[in-house]
């Protein structure tokens, strides 16, 4: 491709090509293809009208390359709605959902929103959630946090939406999918004694939603943040959401070229707790967080995806010895 004029591909547009050529192979009926970033210049962009493009909720977030503003984003999202086809989106502000409309009727595309406010939630718990949603009563999934409904709410429509344009699913396929789902590095508990969660929250939406189900659902509880993040991240908001009236804080530096050091780090969580740590890896952040809590503490793990999996690979790994 560079002989000829053309740009080097980046790795993810040739694990892209290399997912089609496998799906090919594998005579795949259909595919869940999830876009890298935005959506218009994605690589995954590339393909005709698909059975239903599925747009989730929009934060801020890849400022740099999607812009400032929720409706900027929103436009590169939008950029995989494509003429005559169907969209189900994630119902939200006025200022995102203009978007979606707009798009959709230049392209002559139908929109479809996931209904939440036919969502009934009836339990909810560290082991999951059991709701209601458009007459399809006690759904369970085991995703914790009152978001995750809507995130199920949106893939029950998807699945309807599916069957009505012939594909063959059942109830009790959606029931048996909604349970199954499993969200590894998202509000996942990888201990009980003590609590300990790992989220791959890392920016001020992510940040926000984590502080607000870890009261819910851990109500006047202790807690202590393990937290690295990238430099390029809005690390000052996501602290300033979710650190205030904790315990304890240990920052870590992530492995990343783009890590902000742990060092850095604490200096910006002191501002929010009294009892601010620096560790110099990520096991030493998990032992000692482990190490010096209280029967009641929640040690929660938040701020990148880059060290999320390393962490989850110390418990995996001590499981599997």
């Amino acid at each position: 491709m560079v002989k000829n004029g053309d740009n080097q591909p980046i790795m993810f547009e040739l694990v892209t090509a290399v997912a089609f050529e496998y799906y090919r192979r594998k005579k795949c009926d259909i595919v869940v293809l999830e876009t890298g970033m935005g959506g218009r210049f994605d690589a995954t962009n590339v393909i005709d009208v698909p059975d239903l493009a599925v747009i989730t909720t929009i934060s801020l977030d890849h400022t740099q390359k999607l812009g400032n503003t929720l409706a900027e984003i929103a436009f590169e999202k939008a950029g995989i709605i494509k003429a005559g086809g169907d969209v189900l989106v994630y119902d939200q502000g006025d200022e995102v959902m203009r978007v979606f409309e707009d798009a959709c009727r230049e392209r002559g595309a139908r929109l479809h929103k996931a209904a939440f406010s036919t969502i009934e939630l009836h339990e909810f718990g560290p082991d999951g959630q059991t709701f209601s949603y458009k007459g399809l009563d006690g759904l369970k999934i085991s995703l914790i946090g009152r978001h995750q409904l809507r995130n199920a709410a949106v893939a029950v429509e998807a699945a309807m939406l599916l069957k009505d344009k012939g594909w063959s699913v059942s109830e009790a396929d959606i029931r048996r999918g909604l349970e199954a789902a499993r969200w590894p590095g998202r509000m996942e508990i990888m201990s009980r004694d003590p609590v300990l969660i790992i989220d791959g929250a890392h920016n001020p939406e992510g940040a926000a939603v984590l502080r607000k189900t870890l009261d819910e659902y851990f109500p006047e509880r202790p807690l202590t943040f393990i937290v690295g993040v990238a430099a390029d991240k809005d690390y000052r908001t996501m602290l300033e959401t979710a650190l205030p009236g904790c315990r304890k804080v240990i920052t870590v530096t992530i492995p990343s070229q783009r890590a902000l050091p742990a060092a850095e780090l604490a200096g910006h969580a002191s501002r929010y707790c009294n009892d601010v740590m620096i560790s110099d890896t990520i096991e030493g952040a998990i032992k000692t967080g482990m190490g010096t809590a209280g029967p009641d503490d929640v040690i929660c793990a938040f701020g990148s995806l880059y060290y999320i999996g390393a962490v989850r690979d110390i418990f995996c790994n001590c499981r599997d010895a």
